[in-house]
Order: C-alpha cells, then sequence, then structure tokens
C-alpha cells in the first residue's frame, strides 16, 4: 500500500531514511522527508503530474525532517506546489525559519483529525525520545485503516487493540533486535505483545543493518525500498 523511499534508522544510512508516500489522483502524500529522502524523490516521483501535494511530519528528528526544506522550496519554484504541511503538535515553523523557507511557500495544518478527499487521518500521540513530542498516524482510505507509527518505543493501547479486533489492517512499525533499546519498539516487545497468526499483518520499518532475516524469521514483514535504476 506504500511506497518506501528508504526504511533504514538513523545509523543504517545504507538503507536510506524510512519515508513512505503514495498517490491518489492527482493528490500526492508523502510521510516524513530525513536528509536522504529529497534525493530519493526526485529519482522516484514525476511532481509534474500532481496538482496538491500533503506532508505528514510525525517528529523532528533529522532523518525524519532533514530534507524537508529543500522539497518545499523545490516544489514551490519547480512546479509552482504550495504544500500542505501536517503534524501533530512539533516545533515545525521554528525548524523552517531557520534554514530560510518562506512562510508562504507551505501551509501547516496542526488539525489532530482531518478528511481529505478519500483519505481520513488521526495523529496519535506515542512514546519515543524524552526530548520531543512524537505521533503516530492512523490513516483510513475508502477499504482500509493502517497505522503508521514515525518512531516509537511503543504501540499506543487504542492502537494495539484495534489491530487485536481487527478495525486496522496493517501496523507499519519501527522496529529494533536490540532488547536494550529505549526509543523503538523491540523485536522482542513486539514478539511478545503479537499473536503468531496476526503478525503477517505487522511491517517492520526504521531497520538497523542486518536485522530482516531476525524479524521475519518470527513472522513479521519487513518494509521494502523500491529498487534503484
Amino acid at each position: 500500500m506504500l511506497n518506501f523511499t528508504g526504511i533504514g534508522s538513523a545509523f543504517n544510512p545504507e538503507d536510506g531514511n524510512t519515508s513512505a508516500y503514495f498517490s491518489e489522483e492527482d493528490s500526492f502524500y508523502l510521510i516524513d522527508c530525513g536528509e536522504l529522502v529529497f534525493k530519493e524523490l526526485l529519482r522516484e516521483v514525476d511532481f509534474s503530474i500532481f496538482s496538491d501535494l500533503h506532508i505528514f511530519i510525525t517528529h523532528s528528528h533529522s532523518d525524519h525532517i532533514g530534507s524537508l526544506g529543500t522539497l518545499i522550496s523545490y516544489l514551490y519554484q519547480h512546479h509552482s506546489i504550495k504544500v500542505s504541511i501536517y503534524h501533530g503538535g512539533i516545533h515545525l515553523v521554528d525548524f523552517l525559519n531557520r534554514v530560510g523557507i518562506l512562510s508562504n511557500y507551505y501551509e501547516e495544518v496542526m488539525d489532530k483529525k482531518l478528511a481529505l478527499k478519500n483519505l481520513t487521518f488521526e495523529w496519535i500521540e506515542t512514546k519515543h525520545s524524552n526530548k520531543i513530542p512524537c505521533f503516530g498516524l492512523l490513516l483510513s482510505f475508502k477499504d482500509s485503516t493502517i497505522y503508521y507509527s514515525g518512531d516509537a518505543r511503543i504501540i499506543p493501547q487504542r492502537i494495539y487493540h484495534a489491530f487485536l479486533t481487527d478495525e486496522i489492517d496493517l501496523i507499519y512499525q519501527d522496529l529494533s533486535i536490540h532488547p536494550e533499546n529505549t526509543s523503538h519498539l523491540t523485536l522482542k516487545k513486539l514478539t511478545d505483545l503479537i499473536p503468531e497468526s496476526k503478525r503477517r499483518r505487522i511491517i517492520a520499518m526504521h531497520l538497523e543493518e542486518n536485522s530482516k532475516e531476525e524479524i521475519e524469521a518470527v513472522g513479521f514483514q519487513t518494509a521494502q525500498q523500491r529498487e534503484k535504476n
């Protein structure tokens, strides 16, 4: 359902910064925009076919926001697109001001829940770093509902119960194979939480080096980055 420009954790640039996108008719939707994402988007996406563009930012770590300013400026100057940027409550404008992005290049939207054409979304507050706020993203399409964790060391209880009762079809979850990790959900915790029969509906992302085999061995899927030409 989602296309990934990258699936790597902050210290795994070989697999790119974790970022996903999808499109519907003439609308383009992007989740997060880390340092390496702009380059991948230019390689993968023809922005000339879209009339509006929507960017969701889960939190302000640089591997999730690092090339956002460049993308905003490029879209405005080269495609005359004023992007809409959605977040749950981060210091976005301060960041964009510091990197020189003019306020007329974008629209900031801080609604916690909103409908966009055939899509509805809701920000779900979660726990990642103690220093900054972080939000997961609940996305409902015409025929499916998914949860995208951003970065988080938990699955919020509301999301967990909705997944177990099949109200949520897929969870895209950042995942660490190291039990001592305190910023991301660990494979051990996720294995304890999710019954084996439901593990194929969890898609692990934000992956550490050489972690796919271990994650898939216990029944979870891993996100797939698009092949480079």
